[in-house]
């Protein structure tokens, strides 16, 4: 099984997400899976992967040098490819995510992570079976910004505040 999930739930353009991506080798199986490949790819235009974030662990041990695809600058997918995960084992592969100015407000970047498998340590996908693909989404908001003004009294005679202020006359810079 994969799953997904997000750093945050809203962000702007310039944040940074965290994605963790937790493949569990668990359910109807009773051996091991082999040539697991974890695979996220970045297809909104309002994210972009950063540089030098993929890592790799199972069961707790760091393995990334599984990890394929999601290092290098411009890299548009994160991969990890996996020869064998054990049964009751546990991968994750946890990478960052930039949001691009290409994000529009009141709206959101998704992204889907996929998983596949099979059941035979050939590299013939016909000798063993081929699972079908598991697939994860996360969706982070990208919300609208909302402003707030104050209006300071001040004994300045540059603000038009106080005694002979036209208070009929708004200020042009802020309305």
């Amino acid at each position: 099984a994969i799953a997904k999930s997000p750093s945050v739930t809203d962000a702007d353009a310039g944040d940074q997400i965290v994605y963790t991506l937790t493949i569990t080798h668990t359910g109807d199986s009773t051996g091991p899976a082999y040539d697991v490949v974890i695979e996220d790819l970045l297809t909104d235009t309002g994210l972009a992967l950063v540089p030098n974030t993929a890592s790799l662990t199972i069961d707790m041990v760091d393995q990334s040098s599984f990890v394929v695809e999601g290092n290098d600058a411009g890299d548009p997918t994160d991969r990890a490819e996996i020869p064998v995960l054990d049964f009751g084992g546990t991968a994750v592969l946890q990478f960052t995510a930039v949001v691009t100015d290409l994000v529009e407000f009141n709206g959101s970047v998704d992204n889907i992570a996929t998983l596949n498998y099979d059941s035979n340590p050939s590299d013939v996908p016909a000798d063993g079976r081929i699972y079908d693909q598991e697939t994860d989404d996360a969706t982070v908001s990208t919300p609208t910004p909302s402003f707030s003004k104050t209006v300071l009294t001040s004994s300045s005679p540059e603000t038009m505040s106080g005694e002979g202020a036209d208070a009929g006359v708004q200020d042009i810079g802020i309305g």
